[in-house]
């Protein structure tokens, strides 16, 4: 289980980039950059949609500093089509086995067959480390919510 303070669990997957290039990603290779890692449940339904909308549109002035990936079960081309029609420039990567779901504790059994995804953000700080968790979002207002937590983060580590 992923946890406040502890490393971020590493993990390898296939996504497309901001500029919809379809390529690998590997959280340990954004090391000395934040991340804003969060978890969705389905692209092209209305909160989720909100949810990238936001994260483009709080955190695309800060691309030197800070990378976002949306993860969600939903297969490349899904994403492409999404990331398209609603002209979102974050990363969104594809987990459609929901093993990083898994690693991070966002799959809720609805029954035995059926997994729900909790919406679920972490905030990952330059050395890995996950400094904030936020579980069961609800997306009106949330992006705003990690940017400040990411501006208060990063006004304590300028004066450490």
């Amino acid at each position: 289980m992923i946890e406040i303070n502890k490393k971020a669990q590493d993990f390898v997957l296939d996504g497309i980039d901001s500029d919809g290039d379809e390529r690998k990603f590997k959280l340990s290779d954004y090391l000395g950059r934040y991340v804003v890692l969060y978890f969705y449940p389905k692209d092209d339904t209305a909160g989720c949609t909100v949810e990238a909308v936001d994260f483009s549109d709080h955190f695309g002035h800060l691309a030197d500093t800070v990378v976002v990936l949306g993860v969600s079960r939903d297969d490349i081309k899904s994403h492409k089509d999404f990331q398209e029609k609603y002209d979102i420039d974050i990363a969104l990567l594809s987990d459609s086995e929901g093993e990083v779901h898994s690693q991070y504790g966002v799959l809720q059994a609805e029954n035995l067959e059926d997994k729900k995804v909790v919406r679920s953000t972490f905030l990952i700080d330059k050395e890995g480390i996950v400094r904030y968790i936020w579980k069961d979002v609800k997306v009106t207002g949330h992006a705003e919510d990690v940017l400040k937590a990411l501006l208060c983060l990063q006004k304590n580590k300028i004066t450490e």
